[in-house]
């Protein structure tokens, strides 16, 4: 039987379109033999510091073993075979693989400094709801490319 992974993704503002919302529901429900996904909305209110500082303490309460990825415009850019990679060597160490999506104003440079890795699907700007869509389909394509599974082809 395959152990469970355990991956969060906090997100300032989360998904507000419904259709968002569902296409990431599905790629949950998909990941779901392979990994619990939970997800963390945090409401977006003040500047990023005073986000900077609901997110730190989000994380905080996550306990164990977090590897922590920032998701930014200016992160480091990977392939889907990179992406699963670090998926799974991280995963393999540590209790809980975490997303950091920020709200509308990006995030405060205190989490991308506290993140182990800062990650980027575009040097172009992308609405967070949209961005929580791709990040689910991502990380499920990563569980797939690791399972041997055709589906990223």
């Amino acid at each position: 039987m395959i152990q469970l992974k355990n991956v969060v993704i906090i997100s300032v503002g989360g998904i507000k379109q419904d259709s968002l919302q569902n296409l990431a529901a599905e790629y949950d429900r998909r990941l779901s033999p392979y990994a619990a996904v939970k997800r963390v909305v945090l409401p977006e209110k003040g500047d990023t510091e005073a986000q900077g500082i609901t997110i730190t303490k989000a994380l905080a309460n996550l306990g164990g073993s977090v590897y922590t990825v920032a998701l930014d415009s200016h992160g480091e850019q990977l392939t889907s075979e990179a992406f699963a990679e670090l998926i799974k060597n991280e995963l393999a160490v540590r209790a809980k693989l975490c997303f950091v999506i920020g709200g509308s104003d990006g995030l405060s440079p205190s989490v991308k400094i506290a993140a182990d890795k800062t990650l980027s699907f575009s040097k172009m700007t992308l609405p967070r709801s949209l961005a929580n869509a791709l990040l689910s389909e991502q990380i499920y394509r990563g569980f797939m490319i690791n399972a041997g599974r055709k589906y990223h082809k």
